[in-house]
């Protein structure tokens, strides 16, 4: 079996992967290649397995099951660096590595024999004689290891890993003399994180490593935060860069009484005095549910003039910890970076009324003119910026990035002032949020803004984008994916021309409403994960000249529901001509008979053919079929000749002779049922007459004294030009209302005055209108009685009757 081969930058060479391959001896290669992964496979060495590999200078064993080390097996290897030999079966004993095994090795740099699931006490250190240039080693540790005398030859030794997360840490104790052996070395870097068995650090512990730069105690969970405190002691009055002491307090499940956990989470004067006496530039105090911190006892100490970055993520301050006092310790900070997310703050919040909602209200922030990046992640505590509210910053502090994400209520409908400086901006994954169109006012220098999962109105952006995006003149990246968006309008973007990425993906957008043209340095629109099916013409136009005139232009538009079927054949052979859709060949969509292809797999001149064949069927089936009725048509005529040409004398003679308003004595027609009749002659007459100046025909007041009623019915409708009924459940109870009804049915059928008909239905006493009258009424001439004071009801109402 052939390992596949690549060029590796990082090893200047050949990298042959034969990772998981069942192999069992070594493989026979180009012996040209300069690194090797062998992991994951039953590899079983005999000697002078990698004599064949002189330039070899990276070397995986990692995986599998090696019990032992021939004595040879590195012959031949003087040019390795990296050696990996994690996860086997290697005891820490000369029948597993012996005593000349490392010799070839001189330039080696990185070892890693951890998870070997050792049992031994010791390593046999003098195999390491060899190795002076060793600057990482990786290693288990038992519960009362130590580090033999040959330790002391890995003068150039630089990390030491003795992490549970890449070996297996059993150490339970570290005792003054524990790291002796390693007191000339330049041991910069020592890796206890996730060492869950350590209960007890020792004061001096940490002192002979003269060197050292950097301490991960991360998840050593069993020693407990005051017990890492404690082993600061051998590190004071050194510089140091890094100490991470993220959740190293007790876990309640253990066991552990409550008042000791209590005890451990309250950092006092006490506890922070080595601590504060190390000139520190990085501080993790992450996931420890830190209730108080005596800040006030360390505010004169070493680590206040040297400490820039502070991780403070996953605690539980008190809120009744005195903020004035904090805010004027943290001044005399020069931290750049503060990480305060994911705390879950204790104590009593202010109550709902602490701001008086009818003053303005101006709350001052000053901040350490050094910082640079403020983390407010995740909290449980609701960010309430009302209106009435601005928060001031000091004009000089120098923040850049801001991070106020993955919160459960946000309303920033106030402003805050300040930060000019500000470039980042962090508001994702925020629920329940309310966003002010003003609130990005303030910030003229914001180039990136993160708004993934913003949890606003569903149509907050369609209403308020243009305005929203105003002054963000500078702005660069804009990220509004998993935002729910459905559309933005075309010129949301006018006044951000420096555009850089628009990422809109997993929202709902169906096509780009908005223009490419506001945004001509536009490089990357990120619309994948969308509901787009087709873009039109003019889109096409738009984005093909945009990628002219910007020739890195990206397109992502894959996991949408594109179309290529016939209707849309010209937007699927512009994708597959397009060269600026990113991975454009193997993007799907959705065929003729609603299966899925890769647009690669489209034929473009066959996909011509089916979708251009149809058409032309269905013209040539059009014309034939128009051919045969134009020849009947030419029988008929000849057949019927005299009836056709009376039809269209009667036809046109009556749409020159259709009627006028001029030609009728009465502008409107009021029927009614007798019990109606104060509506009607009082109120409906008087708009009608009065303020519309309609000239209006009433039975009760229009008809002859002592003529007949039917007559008189039938005269008023014949000579008015439009016609009201005033339907109400007496209407359609009385007989001379229904003898109305079908008078006013036989001359409003004839449709030869548009709308002529209005029925106004009785809100009080309403009834179901007549099949009669609804086989000629328009529906826009079906409307309820409009009440006294709606006068945009009685316009629509004259605007009918005209």
């Amino acid at each position: 079996m052939i390992c596949p081969t690549k060029i590796s930058k990082t090893y200047k060479g050949l990298f042959a992967n034969c990772r998981a391959l069942n192999l069992t001896t070594v493989p026979d290669l180009e012996g040209n290649i300069t690194a090797l992964d062998l992991s994951e496979n039953r590899i079983n060495l005999t000697g002078s397995d990698f004599s064949r590999y002189p330039y070899l200078v990276y070397l995986n064993l990692e995986g599998n099951g090696l019990s032992r080390l021939p004595f040879d097996v590195f012959t031949g290897c003087g040019k390795l660096k990296f050696l990996n030999l994690n996860n086997n079966n290697l005891n820490y004993s000369l029948s597993s590595f012996p005593e000349n095994v490392f010799t070839p090795l001189h330039v080696l740099e990185e070892l890693n024999i951890g998870n070997n699931n050792n049992t031994a006490w010791t390593f046999p250190d003098s195999v390491l004689k060899p190795l002076t240039n060793l600057k990482m080693f990786t290693i288990d540790t038992t519960s009362n290891f130590t580090f033999g005398e040959g330790f002391r030859n890995t003068r150039s030794l630089e990390v030491l890993c003795l992490s549970g997360n890449q070996a297996d840490c059993g150490i339970v104790e570290l005792y003054n003399d524990t790291f002796s052996v390693f007191n000339s070395s330049s041991l910069q870097t020592l890796d206890l994180s996730f060492c869950g068995h350590l209960r007890n650090i020792h004061l001096d512990s940490f002192s002979p490593l003269l060197s050292l730069k950097v301490l991960d105690l991360k998840k050593a969970h069993n020693l407990g935060l005051s017990g890492a405190l404690l082993g600061m002691y051998g590190l004071q009055n050194r510089n140091m860069t890094s100490i991470n002491l993220e959740a190293v307090t007790f876990l309640q499940k253990w066991n552990i009484p409550t008042e000791k956990c209590v005890d451990d989470q309250i950092l006092t004067k006490d506890k922070l005095q080595y601590l504060s006496r190390i000139c520190l530039s990085s501080l993790n105090l992450a996931n420890n549910h830190i209730l108080f911190i005596d800040m006030a006892s360390t505010q004169n100490s070493t680590i206040y003039s040297c400490l820039s970055y502070l991780y403070l993520p996953g605690n539980a301050f008190d809120l009744k910890f005195e903020i004035v006092v904090v805010q004027k310790i943290i001044l005399k900070l020069k931290l750049k970076y503060v990480d305060v997310s994911s705390n879950q703050w204790c104590g009593h919040p202010p109550p709902n009324n602490y701001f008086d909602d009818t003053l303005s209200r101006t709350l001052f922030v000053t901040l350490p003119t050094t910082i640079e990046t403020i983390v407010y992640d995740g909290t449980n505590s609701f960010v309430d910026l009302k209106k009435w509210i601005t928060v001031a910053f000091n004009a000089s502090n120098n923040l850049r990035n801001l991070s106020i994400s993955y919160n459960e209520n946000m309303i920033l409908e106030g402003s805050v002032t300040g930060l000019n400086n500000l470039t980042a901006l962090r508001l994702e994954h925020n629920g329940n949020m309310s966003l002010s169109e003003s609130f990005f006012d303030n910030f003229p220098s914001l180039k990136n803004l993160n708004m993934i999962g913003v949890r606003l109105p569903k149509q907050y952006f369609q209403n308020e984008s243009i305005r929203l995006f105003r002054n963000l003149t500078k702005l660069e990246n804009l990220d509004l994916s998993s935002s729910d968006l459905f559309h933005l309008p075309k010129h949301s973007f006018l006044h951000s021309r420096f555009l850089k990425n628009l990422l809109l993906s997993h929202n709902n957008f169906q096509s780009i409403l908005f223009s490419i043209e506001d945004v001509p340095h536009l490089e990357t629109l990120d619309l994948s994960y969308n509901h787009i099916k087709t873009l039109n013409g003019d889109t096409r136009n738009l984005l093909d000249s945009h990628a002219i005139n910007k020739s890195n232009f990206i397109l992502k538009l894959h996991n949408n529901q594109l179309s290529c079927r016939c209707q849309n054949i010209d937007f699927v052979l512009w994708f597959k001509q397009t060269d600026y859709i990113l991975n454009s060949s193997y993007v799907q969509c959705t065929y003729e008979n609603n299966t899925l292809v890769i647009f690669k797999d489209i034929d473009k001149e066959a996909l011509w053919h089916e979708c251009t064949g149809k058409p032309a069927f269905y013209i040539v089936s059009s014309m034939f079929a128009l051919l045969i009725s134009v020849a009947l048509c030419s029988f008929l005529a000849v057949k019927h000749k005299t009836q056709i040409v009376v039809f269209f004398h009667r036809l046109f003679r009556g749409v020159a002779g259709l009627p006028r308003r001029e030609d009728f004595r009465y502008d409107v027609f009021i029927g009614y049922a007798d019990k109606d009749c104060d509506f009607a002659c009082m109120q409906l007459r008087e708009i009608l007459e009065d303020r519309f100046h309609y000239r209006v025909y009433l039975q009760d007041r229009d008809s002859e004294l002592g003529g007949s009623r039917a007559i008189s019915i039938l005269d008023g409708v014949r000579n008015s030009w439009k016609m009201v009924l005033v339907m109400s459940q007496n209407f359609v109870t009385d007989e001379w209302s229904i003898y109305t009804m079908h008078a006013v049915t036989l001359y409003a059928a004839s449709g030869r005055i548009p709308k002529r008909l209005v029925l106004l239905l009785d809100r009080a006493n309403p009834c179901e209108v007549p099949d009669t009258l609804l086989c000629i009424a328009d529906e826009e001439t079906i409307l309820p009685i409009p009440r006294p004071n709606d006068d945009d009801s009685w316009e629509h109402l004259r605007r009918l009757l005209r």
